[in-house]
């Protein structure tokens, strides 16, 4: 993840043609080798801001093969050249030199970091775990194309005869004889050292400048240091030209209080009408930081015996740097608390049956009241005469 996070946030930089000033030569910088160098130097200083959280050195002091090794190419796709999966020293690259892109290109951040095993016993068996990430995005438009990329020219199509008569004379043109175009020549005085030696931050900076029209090849390069002063002893970490970074101290090479560094069968190009930046980078190189350097450069052209060699020398310091504004570095990312699940509900207790109501008992109906019966006269019975019956008639 932390990896992820470094490849996105650099090609995220990388997108928006932005760089750190602070990357510029002394005077600021002054034409696009400047500004891409500068550019690429900052893209890497974000891919070191964004992956913070992971047990990781500098490029340069360890090699590939080794725990906490980590390294990283900024490059268009179809520069980038895969690392050999049967060699363990093997690592992402870019020829013939790391690119930024230019606007509606295609750039892409890879970052790679062998992560230290911490488990014992296997430890010893597999001391670390190789791990990489790619980031890609198109560059945005951020500055004015450049000026040395001209239209093709345009050549006019030549007018058709037009039929003005029935029979028109036929009269012979003259054929266009082709003409030899001599072929330009290299020239030694062509090729000069357009800014001397001087440091960059802890960076050992010359410009080199080719007003040739064809491309010259850095093919050899030295650099003497006498009388250096520095306390702890600072020491050479690689040496580039443009985008080419052709040498890696393995070991270190410290300069206390002298060194040389001589290396040969380079062919980096530089090209036509075009300028590079020679760059000795060194690391511990703490104002107070200082000595006399010396750098020699041979340049060479295609089909072309002679060589072309420039030198300068100097005793410089580094001065004090300008406190840079602090890099933003992401800080944990805020892990949302669990949700608070709901439990099952509680059973509730069971509900009290209600008891059965009493019946009323019925109501106690009164006797009907007894009704007095009638009283009972005595009607005296008649009394029965003995009249004599009167006879019939």
């Amino acid at each position: 993840m932390a990896i992820e996070n470094g490849a996105r946030f650099g090609v995220r930089y990388a997108v928006t043609g932005e760089y750190n000033p602070d990357k510029c030569p002394l005077g600021g910088c002054s034409d696009d080798t400047d500004f891409d160098l500068a550019r690429i130097d900052s893209i890497h200083d974000t891919v070191w801001a964004g992956s913070s959280s992971i047990v990781r050195v500098k490029e340069g002091q360890v090699d590939a093969t080794q725990p906490s090794f980590f390294h990283v190419v900024v490059c268009r796709p179809k520069d980038l050249i895969e690392p050999d999966s049967t060699d363990p020293s093997s690592m992402y690259e870019c020829v013939p030199a790391e690119n930024g892109g230019r606007p509606s290109e295609r750039v892409m951040v890879v970052v790679e970091n062998n992560h230290p095993v911490l488990t014992p016993f296997l430890s010893a068996i597999w001391p670390h775990l190789r791990l990489s990430a790619k980031s890609e995005a198109v560059v945005e438009g951020y500055r004015v194309m450049h000026p040395e990329i001209e239209p093709p020219d345009f050549v006019p199509p030549s007018p058709q005869p037009t039929n003005t008569a029935q029979n028109p004379t036929i009269t012979p043109t003259a054929s266009i004889t082709p003409t030899t175009t001599p072929t330009p020549t290299p020239d030694c005085d062509l090729i000069r050292i357009s800014a001397g030696l001087r440091f960059q931050g802890e960076d050992l900076v010359m410009r080199v400048r080719n007003d040739n029209p064809m491309n010259a090849y850095l093919s050899n390069s030295e650099l003497h240091a006498r009388n250096v002063t520095n306390s702890p002893p600072a020491y050479l970490d690689w040496m580039s030209f443009g985008f080419s970074k052709y040498y890696i101290a393995k070991p270190p090479v410290y300069f206390n209080p002298a060194g040389d560094v001589v290396t040969g069968g380079l062919w980096i190009p530089l090209g036509g009408r075009s300028t590079g930046v020679w760059r000795g980078d060194f690391e511990d190189a703490l104002s107070p930081f200082g000595g006399d350097f010396s750098v020699r450069l041979v340049f060479k052209f295609d089909n072309w015996p002679q060589e072309c060699p420039l030198a300068d020398a100097a005793h410089l310091e580094i001065q004090p740097t300008r406190t840079p504004w602090p890099t933003w570095t992401p800080g944990p990312t805020n892990t949302p608390r669990p949700t608070n699940t709901p439990g099952p509900s509680p059973t509730p207790y069971p509900t009290r049956a209600p008891r059965p109501t009493k019946t009323q008992k019925p109501t106690n109906t009164p006797s009907p009241t007894w009704t007095p019966q009638p009283t009972k006269t005595n009607t005296p019975i008649p009394t029965v005469l003995n009249s004599p019956v009167p006879p019939p008639d």
